[in-house]
């Protein structure tokens, strides 16, 4: 069994770190004033509150819902197939800017009752840049992780995968008796 816990949060992890720094540097920069952390930390605090402390706790809590997200990709991706990841990774991206957007308004949190359009669209590319890191990243991860987790032995009555089978199996059964092995039947060349 692969484990999509792990890679999912690392991945969701990771888009959401690079979602930080997006954001950071465009307030910092003063082109926006509502961010991704903002959406988190008015969640856990209730009021937006200023400082590196609130700061800290809305990036804690981003980084939460992102590993969150980051696992549904994951689970996404498991369930359906590989192809079209980035495309995957961009609808997870999109319904996290859907939810975020949507519960801001709907339980009428502090400045997000009515977000500008700018900053919408500012929100809305970090979080297509969340969904696109987060794909990326778990395509990455989960190779990685899919080398060195699969268990070549066998034990009791399990059989290794196929893929771990370098020949072909016999047309005919074979027996082994007295360490040597021979055919029940002896094949006559023409």
């Amino acid at each position: 069994m692969e484990d999509r816990l792990t890679p999912g949060a690392v991945a969701g992890i990771t888009g959401g770190i690079i979602q930080v720094a997006y954001g950071s540097t465009l307030k910092a920069l003063k082109i926006t004033p509502i961010i991704f952390t903002d959406f988190a930390k008015i969640l856990i605090l209730g009021k937006p509150f200023t400082g590196p402390i609130a700061f800290i706790v809305g990036a804690v809590c981003h980084l939460l819902f992102a590993a969150i997200f980051g696992v549904v990709l994951s689970y996404v991706i498991k369930y359906t197939t590989k192809r079209f990841y980035l495309l995957k990774g961009l609808g997870i991206g999109l319904a996290a800017w859907t939810f975020a957007n949507g519960s801001g308004t709907f339980f009428k949190m502090p400045v997000f009752s009515v977000v500008p359009p700018l900053q919408g669209l500012i929100i809305l590319v970090g979080a297509a840049i969340f969904g696109l890191t987060s794909a990326l990243t778990l395509k990455l991860v989960t190779d990685n992780f899919s080398r060195f987790s699969s268990d070549v032995t066998t034990t009791g009555n399990k059989k290794p995968s196929m893929r771990y089978r370098l020949a072909l199996a016999p047309a005919r059964k074979i027996k082994e008796v007295d360490r040597k092995i021979r055919l029940k039947r002896p094949i006559k060349l023409q």
